[in-house]
C-alpha cells in the first residue's frame, strides 16, 4: 500500500471537491478483481468476483458517485472505526 498511497490520497481527495453529495448517501463494499499475488487478497465464494481486493466506499445513492474509500489492507480495524472514518470526511 505505501507504493500508491499517495495517489490513492490525491484521487480521494479530488473525489471529495469536486462535488459534494446530497443528503442520501450510502456505507458499501466492492470487490475488485485481482487474481495475482497480494498479501491482502480476499477471497468471497459468494461474490461474482470471488478473489480481489476489499474496498468500502461512501457513495452518494441517486447517482452512485464514490465521496470516500478505504481499501482492506489484511489489518482487521473495528468496524465502527472504519465508518467514522469514512463518514468523518463528509
Amino acid at each position: 500500500m505505501y507504493k500508491i498511497h499517495t495517489i490513492l490520497d490525491i484521487v480521494v481527495n479530488n473525489f471529495r471537491t469536486n462535488y459534494i453529495p446530497d443528503r442520501e448517501i450510502s456505507l458499501d463494499e466492492g470487490m475488485l478483481g485481482w487474481w495475482g499475488r497480494l498479501q491482502f487478497r480476499v477471497y468471497n465464494p459468494g461474490k461474482i468476483t470471488k478473489y480481489g481486493i476489499l474496498v468500502w466506499m461512501v457513495c452518494e445513492s441517486s447517482i452512485g458517485y464514490i465521496c470516500n474509500l478505504q481499501i482492506y489492507d489484511g489489518k482487521c480495524e473495528p468496524l465502527t472505526e472504519t465508518v467514522v472514518f469514512l463518514l468523518g470526511a463528509l
